[in-house]
């Protein structure tokens, strides 16, 4: 098709316009416009192709001092998300509690945003940063695994596989690495271990633990024996290695009222109001117990009250004579209970206004039959030592001669023949304090505690 001079005037004309239109785009943000310029001499208006032609090759654009702008498609340095999304994309959402979204490391701490059924799902999901530490319900370890509380990650643990493995020792896993020893590693007759008996309760608590006599134990422990606890008589035969407690020196407890353990190793009891005689032989049980343990021949016994006559049944009548080296007595009624006292030791029945006998307190009236026959022929039997420890603070009337007493027991009856007896008067007590238990304590009464300690010593 051929166009006319008209037509290609026109056409030219429209050209132009549409050209300066698109160049006022790119220059309307030149820092100056002066940069924009058009050799104008070498417009020709003879041919508008010739026009268009001058226009675009001499359209100079100084394009370093072009300023970048928001929406030409190029992400540039002083742009960012938050100024020029269209450039720069979308901000990713900021990990803040509060923000509708269950970021990582939240499930714990932010529960605005992460529901339960994130959270507690029974699915451990490391990408929401749950661990062992911070999610157990949901990243349990496994049976032979422990979480590692510093990192929260389930770590293989060889505890209980009945193998002592590296790392593992009889403190951190008892059960595969068992102490060893020989049987007699150290000397049977030196170091004898201590047990404490206590005395007649007239309460007797369920769960029974012995009175007076802990802090006792305590303060031996700065002579170097070591606390080890309760040995019951239920604990016969011993089910440790003989001579595992060997090279120590020890100490323990027991009662011979509480006869057993429970399932959990509790103390479960009373079995109590019983005659001496039942509480001797299950003193005797202790005793061998105590002797398999540390691999020792004898023991030293340090009893209070009733359970210096346990003590001394024992050694008499329960095969105790070649298992004790020392027997220490504190306020033990050696030759019985007096007055209120012996009256006083058996239970009241409060709807019948009366006292009713219990079996162990009629053991221990002066005049009953087992006090006599403890008594008869050598008070101190075998070759063994006998520390008594005899407390004055008043004169009490139903005592023998001299009248004297601890507020309790009659300084007659604790005297033995044959024993070192060891005499301690304290007349100034605090208000309500009988001397009878108020010696036992080595805060309260030093000078008792230094003579035991000075007679096991010896």
């Amino acid at each position: 098709m051929k166009f006319n001079d008209k037509e290609k005037f026109i056409g030219a004309g429209i050209l132009v316009i549409i050209l300066g239109l698109s160049i006022s785009l790119y220059v309307f943000n030149l820092p100056d416009n002066s940069n924009l310029s058009i050799n104008q001499e070498d417009v020709s208006t003879s041919s508008s192709d010739s026009l268009i032609g001058n226009v675009i090759n001499n359209l100079k654009l100084n394009k370093d001092e072009i300023k970048n702008f928001c929406g030409d498609g190029f992400c540039d340095s002083n742009e960012d998300c938050s100024t020029c999304s269209s450039d720069c994309g979308e901000c990713l959402k900021a990990n803040l509690c509060g923000n509708k979204f269950c970021d990582l490391g939240e499930c714990n701490s932010c529960p605005s945003d992460c529901s339960l059924s994130e959270c507690e799902n029974n699915i451990c999901e490391s990408a929401k940063g749950e661990n062992c530490q911070n999610t157990p319900n949901d990243c349990k370890c496994k049976s032979n695994e422990k979480c590692n509380f510093s990192n929260g990650l389930c770590e293989l643990t060889t505890c209980g596989n009945l193998i002592c493995d590296n790392g593992e020792n009889s403190i951190t896993c008892p059960n595969d690495c068992k102490e060893t020893y020989k049987e007699v590693l150290y000397d049977p007759d030196k170091d004898y271990p201590i047990i404490f008996v206590h005395g007649h309760s007239p309460t007797e608590v369920k769960g029974y633990q012995p009175t007076e006599l802990e802090e006792f134990q305590d303060k031996l422990e700065e002579e170097g024996y070591q606390d080890m606890g309760f040995i019951l008589p239920s604990d016969y035969p011993s089910k440790l290695q003989k001579g595992i407690w060997s090279g120590k020196k020890i100490s323990v407890l027991t009662t011979y009222y509480a006869n057993k353990y429970d399932h959990l190793g509790g103390v479960v009891g009373p079995d109590d109001n019983q005659h001496i005689d039942v509480y001797s032989q299950r003193l005797a049980d202790v005793v061998e117990v105590v002797k398999h343990n540390t691999g020792k021949n004898k023991v030293i016994i340090i009893s209070h009250s009733m359970g210096g006559l346990v003590s001394r049944n024992y050694i008499k009548n329960y095969g105790g004579l070649d298992s004790v080296d020392k027997l220490i007595m504190m306020g033990t009624p050696n030759h019985g209970t007096y007055g209120y006292i012996a009256f006083g030791c058996n239970k009241y029945i409060p709807i019948f206004h009366e006292r009713q006998y219990t079996l162990e307190c009629e053991d221990m009236d002066s005049e009953s039959g087992f006090i006599g026959k403890l008594n008869e022929g050598d008070e101190t039997s075998g070759d063994i030592k006998y520390l008594t420890i005899i407390g004055i603070n008043t004169n009490y009337d139903s005592c023998p001669y001299p009248k004297s007493w601890d507020n309790v027991i009659c300084t007659s009856s604790v005297y033995l023949d044959g024993a070192e007896n060891y005499y301690y008067t304290k007349k100034d007590l605090p208000k309500g304090e009988r001397l009878h238990t108020f010696m036992v304590h080595p805060s309260k009464a030093p000078e008792v505690y230094n003579k035991i300690v000075s007679f096991i010593n010896s």
